[in-house]
């Protein structure tokens, strides 16, 4: 069965887009050890804000539709809001569980 994400494939489109416009190469080593099937989670050490743009695309080059954890709050956001909910991201509330 193919999986239609006509939202996230805009976003994936996009970010190709701004990786090239930034004359930035992304060098796809290991993508053989994300399996295409069952669980998994990448783990990305954020540099800057853009950086989830990399580890989405090289997920998609695995054949895998990733899910982002994001801060709940930004579902306030009109379009983050929007864009949390047709790419299943995964809305964290940091501050449950504080105490």
């Amino acid at each position: 069965m193919v999986q239609r994400e006509p939202v996230f494939r805009a976003v994936e489109v996009l970010a190709k887009g701004i990786v090239g416009a930034q004359g930035l190469r992304i060098d796809y080593r290991g993508v053989h050890n994300i399996p295409r099937e069952g669980g998994v989670v990448l783990a990305v050490n954020h540099t800057s804000y853009v950086d989830f743009l990399e580890a989405g695309l090289v997920a998609r080059r695995a054949g895998r539709w990733p899910r982002y954890m994001m801060k709940a709050e930004l579902r306030r956001n009109l379009f983050i809001g929007f864009l949390m909910k047709h790419c299943k991201a995964i809305g964290v509330d940091r501050e449950h569980g504080a105490e």
